[in-house]
């Protein structure tokens, strides 16, 4: 990235601000705003094509999506980078910044809406598991380069994140934003901060209260490693620095998951909140109350889950009805 690609946006910086205050965009959100806006521009200057957000002809954007495909990222992240550019011209297009948009002809970028990725019960209890198994891989190293109380704080907090996300189907945002006083383990609930500012109050089940209360003994050990400050003593999560644990961290976390659970690195943590919706529909769960527990505002988008429960009726039926094929 060049140093003008690093210098900070003014207009990026005004899009945020405006985002943040008229559709109470969540800190996640506008990270990603800002990750797709800088890439864009990154690249482009990368490639000595750069003129300004103000003068970006429509070539420059096709340039820039032929060298999104040639990373190899798949067609749904370039339709979510598009739709970052798009809702950003037409915040520039609203203020009189620009006279037109480049983003014209260039098509909606949205790829086609496949069914969700999720677990199946077995899967998901290995992932579950996958923390404990991990900490045992560990201990067996010759030299152990954690020490093992930090590591028995890190391996409980790991586990009541799997139970909470798995538990509540929380989106990794909503985890990570937890505070110390949202979570009420004597009832079970947890009060979440959605998209758009939209609250919910979220069920923890049991498994998820145990593994939570486990956790919140040895808290004191990671609160240790930072500075202090109001946010880090109110975060639910903290990371290995003491302050709060970020949605990237997880994220890697995740992976090393996934591998101690022999699963396919293809999942993320967002299928465990697909897999709580399917595995919810599976067992009866009336469509509206798996919404609400989502925090969807609309019912049609919850209802592909149970485009992915017909799916695998079908399934079950082809491969177990004498008369199926």
């Amino acid at each position: 990235m060049t140093d003008g690609a690093r210098a900070a946006d003014p207009l990026v910086d005004r899009f945020l601000r405006t985002l943040a205050a008229e559709r109470a965009a969540s800190r996640h959100t506008l990270e990603a705003y800002r990750s797709d806006l800088d890439q864009c521009r990154a690249l482009l200057a990368a490639d000595g094509i750069w003129p300004g957000w103000e003068r970006l002809e429509p070539h420059a954007l096709r340039r820039y999506i032929m060298r999104l495909d040639k990373t190899g990222i798949g067609r749904r992240s370039i339709g979510r980078k598009l739709s970052a550019l798009r809702s950003f011209y037409r915040f520039l297009l609203r203020e009189r910044i620009v006279e037109g948009s480049p983003m014209g002809g260039l098509g909606s970028g949205r790829a086609p809406r496949g069914l969700p990725l999720f677990l199946t019960v077995e899967e998901a209890g290995r992932l579950l598991d996958a923390p404990g198994q991990l900490l045992r891989q560990r201990a067996l190293e010759p030299a152990p380069r954690v020490p093992p109380e930090l590591r028995h704080a890190i391996t409980c907090r790991d586990r009541a994140i799997l139970e909470v996300l798995y538990s509540a189907g929380l989106r990794i945002g909503e985890l990570v934003g937890l505070d110390l006083n949202d979570v009420d383990l004597r009832r079970g609930a947890a009060r979440v901060l959605g998209k758009r500012a939209r609250e919910r109050l979220c069920h923890l089940g049991s498994f998820a209260v145990a593994a939570l209360r486990e956790y919140l003994e040895v808290r004191h050990v990671l609160l240790a490693l930072g500075h202090g400050g109001d946010d880090c003593a109110r975060a639910l999560f903290l990371g290995r620095s003491g302050t709060r644990l970020t949605a990237r961290s997880v994220q890697r976390s995740f992976k090393d998951w996934l591998a101690a659970a022999g699963l396919s690195p293809c999942y993320t943590p967002h299928s465990l909140r697909h897999s709580f919706a399917t595995h919810l529909l599976d067992r009866g769960a009336d469509l509206r109350v798996v919404q609400e527990m989502l925090g969807h505002r609309s019912l049609g988008t919850t209802q592909i889950y149970t485009h992915v429960t017909a799916e695998r009726l079908r399934r079950v039926y082809d491969r177990a009805h004498p008369h199926a094929r």
